[in-house]
Order: C-alpha cells, then structure tokens, then sequence
C-alpha cells in the first residue's frame, strides 16, 4: 500500500488524527443504531423536519420523565410535516416526503438542535424540551430532554412548558392576638425556552395561571442555562367577589378637555404628556370612562385599554417612568407597570379631532 493510498483511507476514517478517527467511528455506530436500536425514534423539530434520532432513558420519577437524545449534527431528514387544510377548510397536519438528492450524502443536512429546543417523538405523540447539552460529545448532539405535559401561550404563541411540582405539601400556620394565618407555600418549578419574548414576558410577580389555578412568578434564573429560563411560580391567591365589590365602590377620575365653561367644583390642570403640555378639567363621576380597563394595577403588571368602537386617535401616558407602552393601536393598548412604588399615572386618548379622554390609574403597593 502506497503512501498516497494509506492516506486517502485515514482521511476518509475521520482524518490523521487518532481523537478524528475516534469521532468518526462513533458517528457511524450512532447512525446504524438509528436504523437497527429499540431506542431508536423519530424526532419533529420546531420547523416540522424529521430526523432519527436515540431516546435512551435516564431518569423516570413521579415529577418527572427524563431521557437522553442522541441525535447527528448532520443527518437526512426523512420527512417533513406541513400545515394545511382538508376539503372541508379544517386544518390539517400532513407528512411529506423529501425528494432524493442523487447519493445518501447529498441529502444530508444541519439539523440546528440545540438546548432550550422542544421536538416532538413522533412514534408516542409527546413533547420534550432539551435543557442540557453534553459537551464533550464531540461526534453527535448530546442532550438531556424533559417530557413537556403543558403548555403556555404567550401573545397568541403557543410554548411546550416543563413543570414540577408543587413539592411543599406541609402548610405553616401563624397565630398573632387570637387570629391564626397560613403562608401560602405551595411552589412549582418550570421550564420554557428562553428567547426574547419569553424574556420579557417572564419576571418577577408575574401572575399566570396553571391548570386553572393562579400563581405568581416569584424568580427567573436567567444565567444558569442560555437555552432556558427556569421560573420558579408560588400559589397565589384570587378572590373574585372581593375584587367585583371592590370595582363597584370605586370611583373613576374622568378627564375632559376643556370645551365648555368648567364647572365650580372642576380643576383645570396643565401637564405634560410625552414632551406636549395638555389641559384638562378633573370631575369627579361614578360613570364609567369611555377608556376600558383596570383603574387599579399593581408593580410589575401587564394591563390592556381600549375603547369601544371604530376611533381614529393615539394614546399617551403621563409617565415613562412608571409605565411603558408594550403594544397599541387606534382602538387599544397594552401597558406594563415598571416601577415598585405606590403611585397614579394618567392615561389619555387623542383622537383626530383634538378630543381628549382620559383615565387616572393607580399603582397599589405590594
């Protein structure tokens, strides 16, 4: 065997080097076990490509149900999941096949899996968060997945969530002048993947819900892993007829341009409003605002106005210090509470004719 010959059959064993061919060898034992392994499956990644892939059990408790998946960096993908409709316009989910590509290798392609990724194991129908990359695996992706048994929708999209718990199943009770309290402690760990929205969208005392049941997010750990966020929710308490009594007794602040001759008891006020000074007269009424929404938000919450009707106008806030815009338009808005501190902010709507409605909001304490 010439020099030349020795050398075109290391470089096609993974190269010169040792660690290279080692690579290699285990690359190819991965994708014969893909076809011959019991373990062996088929995962749907988010963009609907199929891939073969290794699901090997690692962990199965009662919380949760722990695998490793072993996949190619660079594998064929075997099929392809497309949304569409049937005859009756109802959506459907169908599989089409790829076109072959002249030799196996030239079908390969990058299957971009990563940790904070969530796939489908098409053979049982469930969903899996990866969490956590082995990266020493040099040869193949390596990760620890968890089963994903909810999920969460957030501005209309839709998130595969992992969830444990709650684990605290003892309640402390408090006794103080003849009155006894209990700590609401129940607490849950999630996991959902992390990117900008969900970035944003997850911080501290936001309330969600999960199984119907109200929580509070308590912490994210945003630095542990870069694909995930790990939230950790505490019970958190609703109380519906207290807060539909409270709404009754309330009274709205109703702000009105000034049109006609203000009234003896009504206050005209100058204040600026994002950079343009507006005047205003402050009555008190019981009647509703023609503004829709809470009058009382909390640190930290997401609040969202509108007004009933086709309107042509633009909404504006008294204070960017307190409170941001999230999203609007013509008719609605979305305001997220940034500060901690008890406070009131003023939300007014100017619509094409110089009309001016506006609504006082106040911030309650934690």
């Amino acid at each position: 065997m010439s020099i030349e010959t020795l050398g075109i059959r290391l470089n096609a064993m993974g190269g010169f080097q040792q660690q290279g061919r080692m690579i290699e060898d285990k690359l190819k034992t991965l994708k014969k076990a893909l076809i011959y392994s019991y373990q062996a499956g088929t995962a749907i990644l988010a963009d609907g490509r199929e891939f073969r892939c290794l699901m090997n059990p690692n962990k199965l408790k009662n919380t949760y149900d722990e695998k490793i998946i072993s996949i190619p960096f660079k594998d064929i993908c075997v099929g392809q999941m497309v949304d569409g409709f049937d005859e009756n316009n109802n959506p459907i989910r169908y599989e089409v096949m790829p076109e072959r590509k002249g030799k196996t290798s030239d079908g390969e392609e990058e299957t971009g899996v990563t940790a904070g990724d969530v796939f489908e194991w098409k053979e049982n129908q469930s969903f899996w968060l990866i969490y956590l990359q082995h990266v020493e695996e040099y040869a193949y992706f390596r990760g620890e997945c968890r089963r994903c048994y909810h999920e969460v929708d957030i501005n209309g999209n839709k998130y595969k969530v992992y969830i444990k718990g709650p684990d605290q199943l003892s309640i402390e009770w408090h006794t103080k002048k003849g009155e006894s309290w209990n700590d609401l402690n129940y607490q849950i760990e999630m996991y959902v993947t992390r990117n900008a929205e969900t970035e944003e969208f997850f911080h501290r005392f936001t309330k969600i819900k999960v199984e119907g049941k109200p929580y509070e997010v308590q912490a994210v750990d945003y630095l542990s892993n870069p694909g995930i966020l790990t939230i950790q929710l505490k019970e958190y308490y609703q109380n519906t007829l207290e807060d539909e009594a409270s709404q009754e007794e309330k009274t709205v602040d109703v702000w009105k341009i000034p049109e006609e001759t203000p009234s003896e008891n009504a206050q005209t006020i100058e204040y600026e409003v994002q950079g343009e000074t507006v005047a205003l007269v402050k009555e008190e009424s019981e009647d509703n605002s023609l503004i829709q929404g809470p009058t009382l938000v909390y640190p930290y919450d997401r609040a969202r106005f509108y007004l009933e009707g086709e309107h042509n106008g633009d909404w504006k806030i008294s204070d960017n210090k307190k409170v941001k815009i999230i999203n609007k338009n013509s008719t609605e808005i979305i305001l997220e509470i940034i500060t901690s501190r008890k406070g009131n902010f003023i939300l007014t709507y100017i619509d094409g004719n110089g009309h001016i409605e506006g609504l006082t909001i106040e911030i309650g304490s934690l």
